[in-house]
């Protein structure tokens, strides 16, 4: 309804066709994007928490070296507040900013959505030549 409204009832259509190509390519990126910058946030919070623990304390908690922390990730044995448990008091919190650089991205691909769209102007009434049966053989018979 509101691209008929804006650009009327003939434009709905094609507009509409047009920008499915982009809907499906947001929806198969956007979750994907959002999965990397996630991960990507809580390997670096992993990291930056590893920092306040001493080795010992580590190996005792997820029998494993510091530097198998990656490998622990990824196999999802050691969690942002286990880490956090061992640092101790003091130590801020990460997960509140697991999803800031995701959402970052996202907030600026819908700045850009808003500028283009607000860049767009109706079509006007002499840019658009119905095409009817008659302009078609006329055009055929004078190729």
């Amino acid at each position: 309804a509101f691209v008929a409204d804006t650009w009327g009832a003939q434009a709905a259509s094609p507009l509409i066709a047009k920008s499915m190509g982009v809907l499906f390519a947001a929806a198969y990126a956007g979750p994907k994007l959002m999965a990397y910058c996630r991960e990507a946030a809580i390997l670096t919070a992993a990291h930056d928490l590893v920092r306040h623990i001493d080795a010992a304390s580590f190996q005792r908690a997820f029998h494993a070296p510091k530097e198998d922390l990656a490998l622990l990730l990824q196999q999802k044995t050691i969690t942002l507040p286990a880490l956090l448990d061992l640092c101790g008091p003091g130590v801020a919190d990460p997960t509140p900013f697991i999803y800031s650089q995701g959402l970052g991205i996202c907030t600026l691909c819908q700045v850009a959505a808003l500028a283009t769209n607000l860049a767009l102007t109706p079509p006007k009434a002499t840019a658009v030549v119905p095409c009817t049966l008659v302009d078609a053989a006329t055009d055929t018979a004078e190729a």
